[in-house]
């Protein structure tokens, strides 16, 4: 009885700098004449005299924002990096990259030893940048001074190339860059701090990531001494504080950013100040009929970022856990899932280890946590069971498990297929939206510049906490079609485009399109699943997932 009440409680492209897209939108008929009316102290939206003490106040505040938004305008405008932001969607789905908005392009160093002008020369024109940055790497451990004057653009960690940005994520660490005992680095607006180890290897000694080895991303900006005023501006930190969808950015200056907010199908004039990389809302302009729509979206977005922000710990928690792959060691045919059941019957008995064909497995891992094994689908609903508060009990505690507000197992739900798990999405549309690509839609993965451009073209189509399911031959079959399953981890707050997913192909990992691409790609994408946000509110418990902080974007090697 306990089981069914608590399974029914469970589911009862980026704008030029100028300012003709923004202006557009003001001159539409409807959105002008709001505007105006509530300028002149009328409401547009019931037509009765005069407006309330609030609608005045926006009103005051719409109209100090529009001089504002002017001022700057009037203003010498920054370039930012054109030839970047032409192909940014390909490059922050591409390379693990925080992506952020340059003032202008980084430049590199003019004046540079002989070496590193030839490595420079080769890692620009090569179609073979992974390798060609592999040949090099061994050197420039040795000599950091030439790896900064080959890689670095004024301290930045910048390509134009989505290849060569991809492999220096993948292969290039701070040693190669530096020698000294503590750099600093400066990820989106925060400036952290790394220390040199015993093993030569630099560890954060603060920030988010404070005790862990430091993995590169594409756009750090690394040094020593006192940073100079950095070339980048945070707007993916500004959207988890102001719950937007999506900004257009139409004019930079030193100090300030004239720029448009999308919230759903709303778009919102707003001026940015800057101070550094650290971007806030210093106003907006909104027409009067908008004001309560733009409300109700903002709490809308403000009640999904709760869940997702949940559902990413629980993500995160099984990142850190390090969870195998259900695959054994060595098969007897195809045995993939097979280790669950047998892990899960020796943790029933109190043992700390157990064996399948003839392998050794362990129960738990080193910080006693317990090790379960996981095939693709299993990472998704032990995620939202983790993020119910149903997992597990580590080492020491009664085995088994806390139950939180969701647990899959309380019925017979077969959902370790893609395929099962794919129709009962189907199946529960109360629960969950499912859409399904069309022939034409389905580009191989492999083929990365067609498939890139499909996937900032269909940006629209996905958004954090979502599900993909690809499904295609592998290279270790040929013959048979197979399924993977991953989520949305976060979007490109400029295009929208997803930049990283969270799933267990080997071990769960934070991982960019690029990789799934080189690991499969003749698969194509078949179906995007979202859990709708009340069933994720019915799930989640209230006190999870509060934090409006940018989630970490480095945790693993994918």
């Amino acid at each position: 009885m306990r089981l069914q009440i608590s399974l029914a409680v469970a589911f009862g492209l980026l704008g030029t700098w100028a300012d003709a897209g923004l202006q557009a939108r003001l001159d539409t008929p409807g959105i002008a004449s709001a505007f105006d009316a509530r300028l002149d102290g009328t409401s547009a939206v019931s037509g009765r005299e005069g407006p309330t003490e609030a609608e005045a106040l926006e009103a005051a505040d719409s109209r100090a924002c529009e001089s504002k938004r002017a001022a700057v305008l009037a203003e010498p405008g920054l370039p930012g990096a054109p030839r970047f932001e032409a192909i940014r969607a390909q490059m922050v789905a591409r390379a693990k990259t925080d992506p952020v908005v340059f003032v202008r392009t980084p430049e590199p160093e003019q004046n540079v030893n002989h070496v590193a002008r030839a490595y420079r020369a080769d890692l620009t024109t090569t179609d073979h940048a992974w390798d060609a940055l592999a040949r090099y790497l061994p050197h420039l451990q040795y000599r950091p001074d030439i790896g900064r004057q080959t890689l670095l653009r004024e301290g930045y960690l910048y390509s134009e190339s989505p290849d060569l940005a991809f492999a220096i994520t993948q292969q290039v660490r701070v040693e190669h860059l530096f020698n000294a005992p503590q750099v600093w680095i400066q990820r989106g607006e925060l400036t952290m701090h790394a220390r040199r180890n015993a093993r030569g290897r630099y560890v954060f000694i603060d920030g988010p990531q404070a005790k862990e080895d430091v993995r590169l991303l594409h756009l750090d900006r690394i040094g020593v001494g006192a940073p100079s005023e950095p070339l980048h501006r945070d707007l993916r930190s500004l959207r988890y504080r102001l719950h937007f969808d999506r900004i257009r950015v139409v004019h930079i200056t030193p100090s300030h950013m004239v720029v448009e907010l999308d919230y759903g199908k709303i778009a919102v004039p707003a001026v940015l100040k800057t101070e550094g990389a650290h971007v806030d809302l210093e106003c907006r302009i909104l027409a009067s009929e908008a004001s309560d729509a733009l409300q109700a979206q903002n709490r809308l977005n403000q009640r999904r970022q709760r869940v997702v922000q949940a559902l990413r710990q629980a993500i995160l928690a099984e990142i850190d856990d390090r969870l195998p792959f259900d695959e054994p060691l060595h098969e007897v045919g195809q045995q993939d899932g097979r280790l669950r059941s047998s892990w899960q019957s020796a943790y029933l008995r109190h043992r700390t280890w157990f064996k399948f064909n003839d392998e050794r497995y362990y129960v738990y891992d080193g910080n006693g946590h317990p090790r379960v094994p996981q095939v693709c689908v299993d990472f998704l609903t032990d995620s939202f069971e983790r993020a119910s508060g149903t997992w597990w009990r580590d080492l020491g505690s009664e085995p088994g498990r806390n139950i939180g507000l969701l647990d899959f197992s309380q019925e017979d739900l077969k959902l370790r297929r893609v395929p099962d798990f794919v129709q009962f999405a189907v199946d529960h549309p109360q629960w969950f939206e499912v859409y399904t690509t069309a022939e034409r839609e389905r580009i191989e993965m492999g083929y990365k510049p067609r498939f890139f451009d499909y996937l900032a073209a269909s940006a629209h189509l996905y958004q954090p906490g979502d599900i993909v399911v690809i499904r295609g031959f592998t290279p270790q079959d040929s013959e048979e079609m197979h399924y993977h399953s991953f989520f949305v981890y976060e979007t490109d707050p400029v295009t929208s485009v997803p930049i990283a997913i969270a799933g267990n192909a080997a071990w769960p990992s934070l991982r960019t399109w690029e990789v799934e691409a080189r690991r499969t790609p003749l698969r194509t994408v078949w179906h995007r699943i979202r859990p709708k946000l009340e069933w994720l509110e019915r799930i989640i418990a209230p006190s999870r997932g509060l934090s409006e902080a940018a989630p970490p974007r480095a945790r693993d090697s994918g």
